[in-house]
């Protein structure tokens, strides 16, 4: 249920008082309704901030366009006993936002708007303030072997008085020697300290959100992790942070036969063409006994990894990529049908997605969005990073598809 609450967040909801139901298809934008993207935080290429950094955020939207936008933001989050968040301080963006930064970019096929906020820096002590110690924040199941119940005693304001004693000024060199040995932190040596402390910013990670109003209309919400965990990697490796993913390459490629699914590494040898979208912007040739298959690249080699805890054990282990595609008919006429022109297929998730061409060929130009984001099972509030692409798309077709389906 907690994966699935943060999947839906993650997703970015788009709701309004009266409902906004698709009269079509989730992933086919169009223009009589606004359709959020992502919101995209940026420090310094983490999808995450530490308190008292300031981070920027990139909102992207699509169909209709973007006139008009407010934001508010809450700070201090309350999970109730249904795992439900309520919102204590629910204020104006503009009490966090550093002055100059807003920026609008209007207009065009993808609307965005980008802005700085700082994340106020006593956020993670005023979430845990009324905690009485680690032990009840930790979920079921967590023994000894993980956490010992010298630790789990210890009152989450006194593990962020180190903290943030740690960086009050520059870090020593011989930083894993200073780790302290006292009562705050149950008496254990520096080395001991370091291998807890995955666990102990994972606990200690809290959650802001932040709400739009779109064109006085279109509500929606995103949430933005804060954790210590940045403040530490350059000297303890160990601990994990989040990136952004980041798309090397988008390609359609074009296969020969009736295949259904297409993976790009097992069935490499049904390729006939390949059609390089992003950053080339190559024209899509459309023909009779093809299929059409999108795909994209994030470079595996540079997936961040997260600690589980959803049993006895600290595990790490990799992040994996979801991607989310959406497409847009450009040079519509109101004589088209929509069923006639370009769409997806079923599985918008996967590897790759199919790229179903118009069959009405006075459509030649199309629009695609694809919006990756990366997830880890089993991490308390993890950060969640997303990419944002969109590709101007060209079809050209051949005498016997156009014969075909004239």
């Amino acid at each position: 249920m907690e994966l699935l609450k943060r999947v839906i967040a993650v997703a970015i909801i788009l709701t309004t008082g009266c409902g906004v139901e698709f009269s079509t298809r989730y992933d086919r934008i169009e223009g009589n309704r606004v359709r959020p993207l992502a919101f995209v935080y940026d420090n310094h290429g983490l999808a995450e901030g530490a308190p008292g950094d300031s981070v920027w955020c990139t909102a992207y939207f699509a169909g209709e366009p973007v006139t008009s936008i407010d934001f508010s933001i809450a700070t201090s989050l309350i999970m109730n006993q249904f795992g439900r968040d309520t919102f204590a301080d629910t204020v104006s963006l503009d009490r966090y936002m550093v002055p100059g930064t807003r920026r609008e970019f209007f207009g065009g096929e993808t609307d965005s708007i980008r802005f700085q906020f700082v994340v106020p820096e006593t956020i993670v002590r005023d979430q845990f303030a009324e905690n009485a110690t680690i032990g009840s924040l930790l979920p079921p199941g967590i023994t000894d072997d993980v956490l010992p119940d010298s630790v789990r005693a210890i009152k989450p304001s006194a593990i962020i008085d180190v903290i943030e004693g740690l960086f009050a000024g520059e870090l020593p060199s011989d930083f894993m020697q200073g780790l302290p040995d006292t009562a705050a932190m149950g008496g254990m040596n520096p080395q001991t300290v370091a291998s807890l402390l995955p666990m102990l910013l994972q606990v200690l990670t809290v959650d802001m959100k932040l709400f739009a109003t779109i064109n006085n209309f279109y509500r929606m919400e995103s949430i933005f992790s804060v954790r210590y965990n940045s403040r530490f990697t350059a000297l303890i490796p160990a601990i994990p942070v989040n990136h952004n993913p980041a798309v090397g390459w988008i390609r359609c490629c074009r296969i020969k036969g009736d295949n259904l699914i297409f993976d790009p590494t097992a069935d490499s040898a049904l390729i006939d063409t390949i059609y390089e979208l992003f950053p080339g912007r190559d024209t899509i040739q459309v023909d009779v006994g093809y299929r059409y298959f999108l795909v994209a690249d994030t470079a595996p080699a540079l997936l961040d990894s997260g600690f589980s805890l959803t049993d006895s054990t600290l595990k790490r282990d990799v992040e994996e990529i979801s991607y989310e595609w959406f497409f847009e008919n450009s040079d519509t006429a109101a004589a088209m049908s929509l069923d006639s022109l370009v769409t997806l297929g079923v599985d918008l998730n996967g590897l790759s997605v199919e790229l179903l061409p118009s069959v009405d060929t006075r459509l030649t130009r199309f629009n695609l969005w694809l919006v990756t984001y990366d997830d880890f099972f089993g991490e308390r509030l993890r950060p969640v990073g997303f990419e944002v692409k969109c590709i101007d798309g060209v079809f050209g077709y051949s005498d016997a598809y156009i014969k075909r389906y004239r």
